[in-house]
């Protein structure tokens, strides 16, 4: 929290002495936060001059010209570096495409499919830009997001996938992280501006209507913080208010974010995605990984509320790495609907739930049927294992340690059919949790054993 503070001062100083606000503009918010702050905000920036769709082509001159005169596109811009293509007014406007660096056109940074194409949100130069015509049409009326494992990456390094934000799910579009506060500081000004105006606006997993939910507005926040008020900010804002008439006071004054939306989410969150396909009589694993904003203990807890089918098990080896993993039995076929949960034991539960869709099994003979236990725990010196197999089988055996390091290990080779009995040394082992795994054949099990001395 620290770190977010000292982010806010540096962007509130730099406001303060560039942004040509006009006096009084913010007097009627002063002393207010939560939604009488957005409200009062709302009225004050309400009513702007609206501005013809086509007029815009002409503004963008005003409002997102680059120093040398080129267009300031934040979907190919590379701030410090060399741009892949850079664009000229009115000459490289769209027109036609076919890929990045053909021509420019008017993005609605808050899709317009979100309004129903309702004015004046339609040609508020607030939330548009002029970005990329390919890009544009690749970020489609997609929500902002975060991407781990990208389907489709720009040039300049923005990216399109499934979101691993906590809070929402589904494809997202992610802008580079240099101009990611731009557009939350841009969303904060749509959720005010559109604020008990937005009948008949849609709804989806990051807004309803002109609301920012819960999950989006704790990533933005974590943008806004992160990304400060830059001067190419403070000069849109100056322009865009001398052709609208209204101001995004989210550019002027920095903390109204946090006074309305308050700081970000610190819950854990997942980072991976759930394997979601499995096999009768096929091992299925899941490597689970989660993390935690302030980097506290994380544990896994499956299922939430129901009983674990009793062919999966959930090994989790510490520091937010688990894994789910088991073999279908011939029994099991169709949906199975699972929830996966993290905790960090002070700001709350998170889940992940998801359905595991279970195949017939094609051409596949019938797995080896087999069942495990063990002798009286804890180990001390020993622990003795038991396993009794319906058919000849290859076994190997390995024992982990909490963080997931394996300790020791044997294979065992071909046994038949029957009762095999071995044991695991544990003697010279730290006292401790360790994880048994067992392999013969389709079987995958596991077991916790605790050592003590």
């Amino acid at each position: 929290m620290k770190r977010h503070l000292a982010f806010l001062v540096s962007f509130l100083c730099s406001g303060a002495l560039l942004a040509q606000i006009p006096s009084g503009y913010y007097a009627s918010a002063q002393g207010l936060t939560g939604q009488p702050l957005r409200q009062a905000l709302h009225n004050i920036i309400d009513g702007h001059s609206q501005q013809s769709y086509t007029s815009l082509w002409t503004h963008f001159q005003q409002t997102d010209k680059k120093d040398n005169g080129k267009v300031w596109d934040m979907y190919s811009d590379v701030p410090g570096g060399t741009p892949p293509y850079q664009y000229t007014f009115s000459s490289d406007q769209c027109g036609n495409y076919t890929g990045e660096g053909d021509c420019y056109n008017r993005e609605h940074s808050w899709p317009k499919s979100w309004f129903n194409d309702q004015y004046p949100a339609y040609s508020d130069l607030f939330h548009l830009y002029p970005t990329d015509g390919y890009v544009n049409s690749k970020r489609s009326n997609y929500p902002f997001g975060e991407v781990s494992n990208p389907s489709w990456t720009s040039q300049n390094g923005s990216k399109l996938g499934q979101n691993t934000h906590p809070g929402f799910t589904g494809t997202v579009f992610e802008p580079i992280d240099a101009y990611k506060g731009d557009f939350a500081r841009t969303y904060f000004y749509m959720s005010t501006r559109y604020y008990t105006e937005d009948s008949g606006w849609g709804s989806n997993e990051m807004v309803d209507r002109s609301t920012l939910r819960e999950g989006a507005a704790s990533m933005l926040m974590e943008w806004h913080l992160a990304d400060p008020v830059s001067e190419k900010e403070l000069e849109r804002n100056d322009a865009v208010h001398d052709i609208q008439g209204n101001r995004n006071p989210f550019i002027d004054h920095p903390e109204y974010a946090q006074q309305i939306w308050g700081a970000p989410n610190q819950q854990p969150y997942f980072v991976s995605e759930p394997v979601t396909q499995a096999e009768q009589g096929q091992p299925y694993t899941y490597q689970v990984q989660a993390q935690d904003p302030e980097s506290d203990p994380l544990d896994f807890i499956f299922p939430f509320g129901t009983a674990l089918p009793t062919w999966l098990q959930l090994e989790d080896y510490g520091s937010g790495q688990a894994r789910l993993f088991g073999t279908p039995p011939a029994t099991v076929s169709g949906p199975v609907s699972l929830t996966l949960t993290v905790t960090d034991g002070i700001s709350g539960n998170v889940s992940q739930p998801f359905t595991l869709e279970v195949d017939v099994a094609t051409g596949v003979s019938s797995p080896a049927q087999a069942s495990l236990r063990f002798d009286a725990l804890p180990a001390d010196e020993r622990l003795g294992c038991h396993l009794w197999l319906d058919r000849g089988s290859e076994v190997g055996l390995a024992l982990f340690d909490a963080t997931g390091q394996m300790v020791w290990a044997s294979h065992l080779g071909g046994r038949p059919a029957g009762e095999l009995s071995w044991e695991v040394p544990t003697a010279g082992l730290a006292e401790g949790l360790y994880f048994l795994r067992v392999e013969a054949n389709a079987l995958v099990a596991s077991h916790k054993v605790m050592v003590k001395h």
